[in-house]
């Protein structure tokens, strides 16, 4: 299954850098951008796990020639040992969950320490798996049901891009759009079956993995709105059982989070006040990370609403030497982003610079990120270099102390990427995609 994330159709090599500048001056009035909804809680039941997905239930050939069709089913799940386990066994119900039994695989019960498993079951099953060991050792996951098919056609090959190109609107911000595609062929001589598929998508319980079907959002393609924010998506694509049958799924694994702008002022040693487009009904210091110009997390001590629940200060020991500092809302729902300059495109998290409440002077630095290697080229010094992905974690840091040079690091994958630099006492970011 292809993902394509952040990769824009037949993008150029080139390197697009668009200076962020926060400026001093307020963007919007606080709150402006009305008040931001009320989000789902998300609760595991006792003694449940979630993570269970089907990938696909169809029909493959036989291992010899000769020997006819078989069903197939296909499930991934997270590692056994993300949740402290040894191992899954996986489970059966043969009456939609009133009973259960462990699958047998050669006259033994089947046990995994991977994240995926590849089956031949000889009828229509309920699936769940069960942990062995640790402090989840009897808990088990989230049930579900492969219904096998008696059509002789194969789910070859499916996809989901997420890029911008699709809407314009980058994920994992609301408005961001998906599109899938499948391909199906018959067992007999491998030709494509055209058509015979229908599709449903699916708001998934991060947590559970109970699947909501959206309404009216039947199509290969989809858009997201407030009603997915912390959810996350998936496709359903299941044949007419007459040219095509079985059934395969897509999952994504962006989250869905809504956009709220922000500035920050008055930095001081003590703290700063931070500035939202959209009031929010309350705010602490546990909804919020703070970090520093070295990603090192940073305590905040207290968040005090001012003239309203759009405007706070925040209350932390700052080191003026470890400027800009970055906040970061951690919602599953909601994220902090701010503008960036000239662009109707914001990144992740607000930047807290002592600088800030001056006039910045851009550096008009220029930056070429290829692969493994990183060029620059500066009119000042550049003290300091980050490169951090789209959702803000940090991948590489430099301290070339030149104009310009080059840098070898790991190789990156291609996509979008910001780059942090300091020259003299100010910081700016650009953001650059690279190939």
């Amino acid at each position: 299954m292809k993902h394509n994330y952040f990769l824009q159709k037949k993008a150029l090599i080139t390197v697009l850098s668009i200076l962020l500048i926060i400026p001093a001056y307020a963007q919007f009035t606080p709150g402006e951008g009305g008040t931001l909804p009320a989000f789902p809680q998300f609760t595991q039941s006792e003694g449940k796990i979630g993570g269970l997905f089907l990938k696909y239930s169809h029909r493959s050939n036989g291992m010899f020639a000769g020997s006819g069709s078989r069903p197939t089913v296909d499930m991934e799940f997270p590692e056994p040992s993300t949740i402290g386990a040894n191992s899954y066994t996986v489970q059966i119900s043969a009456n939609n969950g009133q009973s259960w039994s462990n699958y047998q695989h050669y006259y033994e019960d089947l046990t995994l320490t991977g994240d995926n498993f590849s089956l031949s079951p000889d009828a229509s099953y309920t699936f769940r798996l069960r942990a062995n060991g640790g402090p989840k050792d009897g808990f088990t996951s989230n049930e579900v049901m492969a219904e096998l098919s008696g059509i002789d056609t194969r789910f070859a090959g499916w996809g989901l891009d997420e890029s911008m190109a699709i809407t314009g609107i980058m994920a994992p911000n609301i408005g961001r759009g998906l599109e899938a595609s499948f391909t199906v062929k018959k067992l007999s001589d491998d030709t494509d079956v055209e058509g015979h598929l229908s599709y449903q998508w699916f708001r998934v319980n991060p947590l559970t993995y109970d699947m909501t079907p959206i309404e009216g959002a039947t199509g290969l393609t989809y858009t997201t709105t407030i009603a997915d924010a912390g959810y996350k998506l998936a496709l359903r694509a299941t044949g007419d059982e007459t040219q095509a049958g079985g059934m395969a799924q897509i999952i994504s694994s962006w989250p869905n989070l809504v956009s709220n702008n922000s500035y920050t002022s008055n930095a001081d040693q003590t703290g700063f006040n931070l500035y939202l487009y959209k009031q929010l009904s309350g705010l602490t210091a546990n909804e919020l990370e703070l970090t520093d110009v070295d990603y090192n997390p940073v305590a905040i001590t207290n968040v005090q609403s001012l003239s309203n629940n759009a405007s706070f200060r925040i209350s932390a020991t700052l080191d003026p030497s470890k400027t800009p500092y970055r906040l970061m809302s951690k919602s599953d729902c909601w994220q902090i982003v701010s503008q960036m300059e000239g662009m109707h495109m914001t990144m992740p998290g607000v930047s807290i610079d002592f600088n800030t409440d001056i006039n910045n002077i851009r550096a008009n630095a220029s930056f070429n990120l290829n692969g493994d290697l990183l060029t620059f080229k500066s009119p000042s010094i550049i003290n300091r270099i980050s490169i951090s992905d789209i959702s803000g974690r940090m991948i590489y840091k430099a301290y070339p102390e030149t104009s310009s040079g080059k840098i070898q690091m790991q190789p990156l994958k291609p996509g979008a990427y910001i780059i942090q630099y300091q020259t003299g006492n100010y910081t700016s970011v650009e953001k650059v995609i690279a190939r």
